[in-house]
């Protein structure tokens, strides 16, 4: 898959990167990923600093790491470029996916996509349905989205998707009510169905 930039949570990977020369980047640490203010500059990048080894079980730094890859996107955006974002647990095979995503490639879209290929954002589901697929619906309402793969392009409606998205999750800073439930992918949600949040 090319271009390739992996998004380096922490100074490990990202020198790990460097050290096999993957392209990498790192949020600044003087980012701070809740206010998007500067902070006095530092050396090294952006660390969540936290005492669970799994961050889903911890609230406000599973949020958090939210945050951190919500910032990595807008940075790619303003940058003026499409972002396709997938988790680690992700394997990519080959680059076909761009004839379904994207125009403006060497080879055009597949008719069958020609509706995805115009979209601001697209955005996976784990629970399929090829019945309901086949007939052209839309994934139920109950249906979790996934923001293990996403993409967006560089378009205004993105733009104002990923602000919204980091709202969301800044609203939720410093709730009593916060579980492991209440994380990026869950708000990502609650976005797209215009939910009170």
């Amino acid at each position: 898959l090319k271009p390739l930039l992996v998004g380096a949570a922490d100074a490990a990977l990202l020198s790990f990167c460097n050290n096999k020369s993957v392209p990498a980047a790192a949020i600044s640490p003087d980012l701070d990923v809740w206010t998007y203010e500067r902070k006095p500059a530092q050396e090294g990048v952006y660390q969540i600093k936290t005492q669970w080894a799994y961050f889903r079980h911890h609230d406000s730094d599973f949020l958090e790491m939210g945050l951190v890859k919500v910032a990595f996107l807008w940075e790619l955006l303003v940058a003026g470029l499409n972002v396709l974002i997938s988790d680690l647990d992700v394997v990519w095979l080959n680059g076909h996916w761009a004839r379904w995503m994207a125009y403006g490639g060497a080879e055009p879209p597949l008719p069958e996509a020609s509706l995805l290929a115009a979209a601001d954002i697209l955005v996976s589901t784990d629970e399929l349905n090829a019945e309901a697929d086949l007939a052209g619906r839309r994934p139920s309402h109950g249906s979790d989205l996934n923001t293990g793969v996403v993409f967006l392009r560089c378009t205004q409606g993105s733009k104002a998707m990923v602000q919204a998205w980091r709202q969301a999750m800044l609203g939720r800073k410093g709730d009593k009510h916060l579980n492991e439930n209440v994380n990026d992918q869950s708000l990502f949600q609650g976005v797209v169905r215009g939910a009170e949040l």
